[in-house]
């Protein structure tokens, strides 16, 4: 039984405390999003980081602040703390409601990180969204119409980085890593086929008969595989090298800690296959 004591999120929002020290702190940032989005008028949007927890997507990291893209052209800290109001250009596509709340649309909220977030984060974010659905045409007809404006060559970097396949965060995170040093790209979601069936692999070098997997898809880094999942991975790693392919293994430590470890090892083995 909860002990009755609340603890209020903001003003007029209230949880009781025992729940709220039961959240994880994703959970407990949306419930800060909905006690802000809920409220808004019309004319108001949730935006940027805040739009895309709302719309379910990975980020790197849980947000500080909520975001607002006010239909009024101000921009700022809002009056009370942990709320950031962002100007309004253009609108690129029509709002959308979940769960109540007026969110940015997919292109407004690809245009807004790219411009606001690390190019990492942008990427991990537009990733999910091209996957989902996303007019890239649109994209870079504004960017064409607004040359030298903020966040512009970061918008156009993350359209050229851009793959819908990617089915992770640490997916995008290692094509990035890829990138920076321009190594030969793979092709990605790729499938083999081995005696035991076809497989779809992350990351693969065909030419050079290389595999590169990403272990953890979870959000924010709390992915643990189970021992069953474990044992299919183990069953088919060796169907891969049975068929003649090297397979590199990777996970969170690798493309947040340890990359130059990992790009000695990517070089090494891919320079091997070409000989």
């Amino acid at each position: 039984m909860e002990s009755g004591v609340l603890r209020r999120v903001r003003r007029g929002w209230y949880i009781a405390d025992e729940r709220w020290q039961r959240l994880s702190p994703e959970h407990r940032y949306l419930v800060r999003v909905y006690a802000v989005g809920l409220p808004l008028p019309a004319s108001t949007t949730v935006s940027h980081q805040s739009a895309a927890v709302l719309s379910g997507l990975d980020l790197l990291a849980i947000p500080a602040d909520v975001h607002l893209r006010p239909a009024t052209q101000h921009g700022g800290r809002g009056p009370r703390s942990g709320i950031v109001h962002h100007r309004s250009p253009v609108r690129l596509s029509d709002a959308r409601t979940i769960q109540g709340v007026r969110v940015t649309g997919p292109e407004d909220l690809v245009r807004d990180t790219a411009a606001t977030l690390t190019h990492r984060g942008a990427l991990v974010i537009a990733d999910q969204v091209a996957a989902q659905g996303l007019d890239t045409d649109a994209l870079r007809s504004w960017i064409a119409e607004n040359p030298g404006r903020p966040g512009v060559r970061r918008l156009a970097r993350v359209l050229d980085r851009l793959d819908p396949a990617s089915e992770s965060a640490g997916e995008t995170l290692t094509r990035v890593l890829l990138h920076e040093w321009a190594v030969p790209l793979p092709i990605s979601q790729y499938w083999i086929t081995t005696a035991i069936g076809d497989h779809r692999v992350d990351f693969a070098w065909p030419d050079r008969r290389l595999v590169l997997e990403f272990d953890g898809r979870g959000k924010y880094f709390d992915y643990r595989p189970t021992a069953e999942a474990l044992y299919e991975e183990r069953r088919r790693e060796k169907a891969l090298v049975n068929a003649g392919w090297r397979v590199i293994r990777i996970g969170w430590p690798d493309v947040t800690g340890r990359s130059d470890a990992l790009r000695r090892l990517l070089l090494t083995a891919l320079a091997a296959a070409a000989a």
